[in-house]
């Protein structure tokens, strides 16, 4: 009354799934966050270009320049969006507080806090 080689391999092929499941969800889930980061990452220079794009015309308001950058960056809520200016040059810095929507892999990102500032200035020069 041995163990059938059948039913041996079907054990073995479920102790292998066990193993290798938890690191490819991992895999997969880390794969979105990365996706995500990435899409917010663009988003948030295109609304400091946009911001920038529109401080050039000199007649502009900061408030003009935040209200401007922060529709580009829709739907991201935007954590922060400022406005520097100088003789010669207007500078918009635009801050993003990015969360991780997995746990597990937003404990491996932010030094283990999950929340990582995608941030980016751009300068635009007065003609």
């Amino acid at each position: 009354m041995g163990v059938d080689i059948a039913q041996a391999q079907a054990g073995q092929a479920l102790v292998e799934m066990a193993v290798m499941l938890p690191l490819l969800l991992l895999l997969a889930f880390g794969v979105y966050e990365l996706g995500r980061g990435f899409h917010a990452y663009i988003t948030v220079i295109h609304a400091a270009r946009e911001g920038a794009r529109v401080a050039m015309d000199g007649a502009t308001t900061d408030a003009q320049i935040v209200a401007v950058a922060k529709a580009a960056a829709s739907p991201l809520q935007l954590s922060d969006v400022t406005v520097s200016r100088t003789s010669s040059q207007t500078t918009v810095q635009v801050t993003y507080k990015f969360q991780a929507n997995v746990t597990l892999v937003g404990a491996l990102i932010g030094g283990g806090s999950g929340t990582l500032d995608i941030r980016r200035a751009m300068v635009s020069r007065a003609g």
